[in-house]
């Protein structure tokens, strides 16, 4: 570009930022630096865009604390969706400039249990950290927003050292993602493509009895996962995977 200009976005989004930039843009590519959490939505905007204003997107994925390093290393971009935490570290940095940030959405968490246990109480705050600290075990995204963000509260809920022991940092599903974009590199499409990835690594279908401690389960999806060959999976294979579709 004859003129960059870095326009920048926190968390969920929109791309309704980028027409402020094409305005000040004179070439016909944009580079994006766009954290997981918002690539199916990008992934939608990002055709219309193009569409309507015939500038090219090159869109990068990857965890917002990764692309806060990418930045800080120097990779060039014209616009950065990122957590509002990792925006603010930049801009401190004097990576982004502070008049561009802006808050497009917002995304709550989500606590899930393992199917067939007893639904625990969460209606309160105290109910909340009750189920928490009787549980077995948890697990939570290591690197991901929402990891950072459970970690920051069940600290401020004072019961951080009580999980110490049953806490399991997850990996972050990026091997599953890159699994379903060979698939869709092959030319297969489904709305369950992410389902089928999950349920063909899932070593628990086949075990009978005790399940294997939850760390050698997660090391052996996601070796299978990272493995996976989309050149043995045919169109046929998906339409018996079923499962809820991706969103």
């Amino acid at each position: 570009m004859t003129r960059r200009r870095i326009v920048s976005a926190v968390v969920a989004l929109g791309l309704v930022v980028l027409p402020h930039l094409t305005r000040a843009a004179a070439a016909d590519e944009i580079t994006v630096l766009c954290s997981n959490g918002l690539k199916a939505v990008v992934e939608d905007l990002a055709p219309k865009f193009e569409g309507t204003t015939h500038h090219k997107l090159v869109v990068k994925y990857g965890l917002a604390a990764s692309l806060r390093q990418r930045i800080k290393d120097g990779e060039a971009f014209d616009v950065a969706f990122v957590t509002p935490a990792v925006m603010d570290d930049l801009i401190a940095d004097g990576r982004i400039s502070r008049d561009t940030r802006a808050t497009v959405a917002r995304s709550g968490l989500a606590l899930a249990i393992r199917t067939g246990t007893r639904k625990p109480d969460i209606g309160t705050a105290d109910a909340f950290k009750r189920a928490l600290v009787n549980a077995k075990s948890i697990a939570y995204a290591k690197e991901g927003a929402s990891g950072v963000l459970f970690a920051a509260l069940i600290q401020r809920l004072g019961i951080a050292n009580d999980l110490q022991t049953k806490s399991r940092l997850t990996a972050t599903g990026e091997a599953v993602s890159a699994a379903v974009e060979r698939l869709k590199e092959r030319g297969l499409t489904s709305p369950y493509l992410k389902a089928f990835v999950v349920a063909r690594i899932n070593p628990l279908r086949f075990i009978k009895g005790d399940p294997p401690p939850f760390d050698e389960l997660l090391a052996t999806m996601t070796k299978r996962a990272r493995g996976m060959d989309p050149c043995k999976i045919r169109s046929e294979d998906l339409a018996r995977s079923g499962g809820p579709p991706d969103e």
